[in-house]
């Protein structure tokens, strides 16, 4: 059986600190909006990603600013990663106009309008 090779990757405190910076502010944004759930001031598709956040910070801190990333229902934080401000998510959950679609829809993944009856 091939030996697995072993990468150690060395980060400055610096990286580190933004890395925590990534964690605490993704968290904090999860759980204001699983708040505003809970209360029925946001009704669109919310999974929350709580204990989740390292897989989003380890996947997208080694991104370029050009680099593409396809994220799914639980990967609100690759967002923020990403650039776009909390402001502007938090526009996009309540369906407004300064949100990431321009208030034409709330919810991250859907893409058209599901006909009724259809789930």
């Amino acid at each position: 059986m091939a030996s697995i090779k072993r990468f150690k990757f060395k980060l400055t405190t610096e990286q580190l600190l933004e890395m925590l910076y990534w964690l605490k502010l993704i968290r904090a944004f999860d759980e204001r909006l699983s708040v505003l759930v809970r209360q029925g001031r946001v009704r669109s598709g919310v999974y929350s990603s709580i204990g989740q956040e390292a897989i989003i910070v380890g996947t997208c801190f080694g991104l370029e600013q050009e680099d593409y990333i396809c994220p799914l229902h639980r990967d609100l934080g690759s967002f923020l990663m990403k650039g776009v401000s909390p402001g502007v998510m938090m526009a996009q959950m309540y369906a407004k106009a300064t949100g990431l679609s321009s208030a034409t829809r709330a919810c991250w993944e859907r893409t058209r309008r599901w006909p009724r009856g259809s789930r």
